[in-house]
């Protein structure tokens, strides 16, 4: 039996959704994993996040344009009338200065590119947490696409950008 049939049958309001929005969850799983296991080394923690998007920035290997443009993504998603929104809770951030590193980016308050990408990496991976432990289940994954396609995309862009920097890590 397929996979997403098999889901379909057992939790209720996942059949409810349009197959392309269960390929992007699918999408973002296996690219979450390969993410984790070439730039992260397996360790994909705030720290290493953090270091990487210093690194990349530092050696000129990722375009401000395109972590500009995540950031007003989630920007628009978590910010209204520059305060963090209803949803910014759901990201279940826990307490400490990767989450005061993504408040700041996300109200203005930092905008250099390591800080932007750092941040919208540290969102990436509340969004593998949530994924990952259940979280998102809780609402059956409605709402997501867009978030699943856009970190598909910054994972993307991040692994080609690593991959100039060290190739040894194919």
């Amino acid at each position: 039996m397929d996979v997403m049939e098999w889901l379909c049958q057992r939790q209720e309001g996942f059949g409810e959704l349009r197959p392309e929005e269960r390929h992007r969850a699918a999408e973002f799983a296996m690219m979450w994993t390969f993410f984790e296991a070439k730039v992260c080394a397996n360790e994909a923690r705030p720290s290493v996040l953090i270091d990487v998007s210093n690194e990349l920035v530092q050696q000129g290997a990722i375009e401000a344009a395109v972590v500009s443009s995540t950031v007003d993504y989630f920007k628009a998603r978590y910010v209204s009338d520059g305060a963090l929104n209803e949803r910014f809770p759901h990201l279940h951030f826990p307490a400490g200065r990767p989450r005061a590193l993504v408040i700041e980016c996300l109200q203005g308050e930092k905008s250099d590119t390591a800080a932007s990408l750092a941040a919208s990496l540290l969102i990436v991976l509340r969004y593998r947490n949530n994924f990952f432990h259940g979280t998102k289940w809780g609402y059956n994954l409605r709402d997501q696409t867009g978030n699943f396609e856009i970190a598909i995309n910054l994972l993307r862009v991040v692994m080609d950008a690593f991959q100039q920097i060290c190739p040894e890590r194919r």
